[in-house]
């Protein structure tokens, strides 16, 4: 009866509406009363990734590559102390906002009264619980883990400084995201070989970049490097999305740097070079 009354508060708490959504991942959830819940089709606010920060970089985290997520400290503190172990054997120690706005990757701008959680399935039917409540959470995997690709580059800024970057990040990813026309473009980074940006012109909010595939193919694109702030913006989401596009380490500090600084990007070669995404939506 305990065990029902608990699914029961978690499906119901402040009345929200839970989402059935799912990415076939499998999870307990240990509540930080101590209560476990098995879920099935675990998300978190309807997706299969979600932030953590790194010291003052945004990472973003794939569910299927995470093994175990243990969250930690006082749950009224808006950024939550957390601890994530990958299936690769990798251990973060990092932060998670908890609520009090929207997601900086999904929207540009703070605000709002949204609190984070994750919803799920369990035997008892739509599972919901909130960030704050969770302990931790211990991830069940059908499929093998993905390959870890490494992500390292050369990095030229344009006033001519060059960088050598390790795990590089575009905004938190693995993922090269441009424009072409209408149309959004999402590009692993592993299949490319090089981005060249065209010169940056004071008072132009975009740039054109021009992508070097592994495979020889080119493509041009353009990529938003506005430095206007937008109405809303945090400190914080404006410092990041100006001046932390790509992100890394460099031999003996962290790295950033903004779209509307950097000239040339090129990759280090790679051994080997994982299967395409669904997200490659043409061939390289």
């Amino acid at each position: 009866m305990k065990k029902i009354f608990l699914a029961v508060i978690a499906i119901c708490v402040g009345g929200e509406n839970v989402s059935a959504q799912g990415f076939g991942i499998n999870a307990a959830i240990v509540d930080r009363s101590g209560n476990r819940h098995e879920v099935r089709k675990l998300n978190y606010q309807g997706s299969d990734e979600f932030e953590i920060y790194v010291g003052n970089q945004r990472r973003i985290l794939k569910m299927h590559d995470i093994d175990r997520l243990t969250i930690r400290g006082d749950k009224n503190d808006e950024e939550q102390s957390v601890v994530v172990s990958l299936r690769t054997g990798e251990v973060i120690n990092a932060t998670l906002l908890s609520g009090g706005g929207s997601s900086p990757h999904m929207d540009s701008i703070g605000g709002g009264t949204v609190r984070q959680r994750f919803e799920g399935v369990t035997e008892f039917g739509p599972f919901l619980i909130r960030l704050t409540e969770v302990g931790d959470i211990i991830f069940r995997h059908q499929q093998p883990a993905e390959q870890n690709v490494p992500m390292n580059a050369t990095v030229i800024t344009e006033s001519g400084e060059r960088f050598e970057v390790t795990n590089l990040r575009y905004r938190g990813n693995k993922k090269f995201e441009y424009s072409q026309g209408l149309k959004s473009r999402s590009k692993d980074m592993a299949r490319i070989s090089r981005l060249a940006f065209s010169e940056a012109a004071a008072g132009v909010e975009s740039r054109t970049v021009t992508i070097t595939f592994r495979s020889g193919r080119t493509v041009q694109g353009t990529v938003d490097a506005s430095t206007v702030r937008l109405a809303g913006e945090t400190d914080r989401i404006y410092a990041e999305r100006v001046g932390s596009a790509f992100t890394g380490r460099s031999e003996i500090r962290p790295f950033a740097i903004g779209l509307n600084e950097v000239k040339l990007v090129r990759f280090d070669e790679l051994e080997q070079v994982h299967e395409k995404t669904k997200s490659d939506n043409v061939s390289d």
